[in-house]
């Protein structure tokens, strides 16, 4: 049986399998989170599209003047940008998710950074050591 000490391991070791992991685990979030903002986008362009035309209702012997809410509270550059992210839909589907899913990575990455940082730091004071022994079946 041979003793072997670890002194350090690379930082670099550790964020790729981070990356890979964190990235695995937010693909079922990044599709949820993707999923709520193509509906809210959705559902907000259709609210400001309904506030185009407002009656207001006055009694009978005098008109009923319409109103236009959108100009009126200037929310017109709101509704031409949720016009356009609403006119495609599986893109920003898409983008969202692909922004959720590069951020678990990043933060996957960055937690196998963090462990490779405390691991060095635990064994700045001689390292760990490990015992190894040949495998009698290699297969």
């Amino acid at each position: 049986m041979a003793r072997y000490v670890v002194r350090s391991i690379s930082p670099g070791a550790l964020v790729v399998p981070g990356a890979a992991a964190g990235a695995l685990l937010s693909v079922v979030p990044s599709l949820l989170v993707a999923y709520a903002a193509v509906t809210a986008v959705h559902a907000a362009h259709t609210t400001l599209e309904s506030w185009r035309t407002v009656r207001l209702p006055l009694p009978p012997p005098l008109p009923s003047p319409t109103a236009d809410m959108v100009d009126l509270l200037r929310l017109t550059t709101w509704l031409a940008t949720l016009r356009a992210w609403d006119a495609s839909p599986p893109l920003l589907f898409l983008a969202i998710a692909g922004a959720a899913l590069l951020l678990g990575a990043a933060a996957g990455a960055l937690g196998g950074l963090l462990a490779a940082l405390v691991f060095n730091v635990g064994a700045a004071g001689g390292g760990i050591v490990v015992d190894l022994a040949p495998n009698p079946d290699p297969r």
